[in-house]
C-alpha cells in the first residue's frame, strides 16, 4: 500500500509541476509579445517626436504612454497565474479572460460550488486551467474552429467542463506526440468524451475529481 501510495504521490506531484509550467510557458509567450508590441509602439511614438523638435505633446501621446506603462505592469503580473488559479474566483476570472481574449464571442456560464475549499480543489484548478489553455491555443491555431460556449460546474466531487465549438472535430489524440489531452485527463483519473452535436458543431466534455488529486 505504501509503495502504491508513493507512486499515486510522484504521479500528481509530476502532474502539478507540468502544469505550472505549462501555465508559466503560455504567460510568457504572451508577455514576451505583448512587451515587443508596447516597446515598438513607443519607440514609434518616440521618432516622431524627435522629427519633430519643439512641438507640444498631445493628450493622446501622453494616453498612450500610460496605457502602454499599464499593459506591461498587467502582463507582469501573469506570471503570478499558476497561484491565482488555484483559488476558485482566480480560476474563474482567468479562465474567462482567456476565453473571451481567444474568443471574443464566445458565452461563458458557470455554477460554482457552496464550498470552494475542498482537499485536491487547488492541484485540480492547476491541472484544468493548464488542459483549457491548451485546447484554447489549438482551436485557435486552426483558424477554422471557433468555440461558442463554455460551461464550467463545480460540485462536491469535483468539476465539470462542456466546451461547444465549431468546426470539423479535432482529433486530440494525435495533436500532440508526447502528451496528448485525453491521455493527461485519463492518467488523472478524469473523463473526455467528445462528440458531434449538429454539421460542423462539437461537444467536448471534461470531468475530474477532487479525490484523484490528494
Amino acid at each position: 500500500m505504501k509503495v502504491i501510495r508513493s507512486q499515486r504521490e510522484l504521479l500528481l506531484q509530476n502532474r502539478m509541476l507540468s502544469s505550472r509550467q505549462a501555465i508559466l510557458d503560455h504567460c510568457i509567450e504572451e508577455v514576451i509579445k505583448e512587451v515587443y508590441e508596447n516597446t515598438a509602439q513607443l519607440l514609434s511614438l518616440a521618432r516622431i517626436q524627435l522629427l519633430q523638435p519643439g512641438a507640444p505633446q498631445d493628450q493622446k501621446s501622453g494616453e498612450l504612454i500610460g496605457q502602454a506603462i499599464r499593459d506591461l505592469r498587467r502582463h507582469c503580473q501573469q506570471l503570478q497565474w499558476p497561484l491565482a488559479v488555484q483559488e476558485a474566483q482566480g480560476f474563474r476570472d482567468l479562465l474567462q479572460q482567456e476565453l473571451h481574449r481567444y474568443f471574443p464571442a464566445a458565452c461563458f456560464q458557470e455554477h460554482p460550488a457552496q464550498s470552494t475549499h475542498r482537499k485536491g480543489s487547488k492541484e485540480l484548478r492547476l491541472f484544468l486551467f493548464s488542459i483549457l489553455l491548451k485546447i484554447f491555443r489549438q482551436l485557435h491555431r486552426t483558424r477554422k474552429n471557433a468555440i461558442d460556449s463554455l460551461l464550467m460546474e463545480e460540485d462536491n466531487a469535483g468539476i465539470h467542463v462542456q466546451v461547444l465549438y465549431k468546426g470539423k472535430p479535432l482529433h486530440w489524440e494525435h495533436l500532440s506526440a508526447s502528451s496528448p489531452l485525453p491521455g493527461l485527463i485519463k492518467q488523472a483519473g478524469g473523463l473526455w468524451q467528445q462528440e458531434p452535436i449538429g454539421p460542423e458543431n462539437n461537444q467536448l466534455l471534461i470531468h475530474l475529481n477532487y479525490n484523484r488529486f490528494v
